[in-house]
């Protein structure tokens, strides 16, 4: 993604030893859907993992009045290789998963 670019990816791993429980982060700063894809540099991926959205709008906040405004949210994904998340409109996502 070049300059403007709205969502932006990082990745860490669990581990240094095979098989890595890898993370794959994702924040979204605008409101429309924004589709990432990833080409993972190992041998052996997963073909699903664990997704975690946190989402809201751009002024959404918890507060003591609200706490729940904006909780986080699990679900299964499909992965591999190679594979294409639609990060939702203000979001962090984090997918979890196993690769060799």
């Amino acid at each position: 993604m070049g300059p403007g670019a709205s969502c932006f990816q990082a990745f860490t791993s669990s581990s240094i030893y095979e098989p890595f429980d890898t993370y794959e982060k994702v924040s979204n700063t605008i409101g429309t859907v924004t589709p990432v894809t990833f080409v993972l540099p190992f041998n052996t991926v997963a073909s699903s993992g664990t997704l975690q959205v946190l989402q809201g709008s751009a002024t959404t906040s918890n507060t003591p009045t609200n706490p729940n405004a904006a909780v986080p949210v699990t679900s299964n994904i499909a992965t591999g290789k190679s594979f294409t998340y639609n990060a939702p409109g203000f979001s962090v996502s984090v997918i979890t998963l196993v690769a060799h």
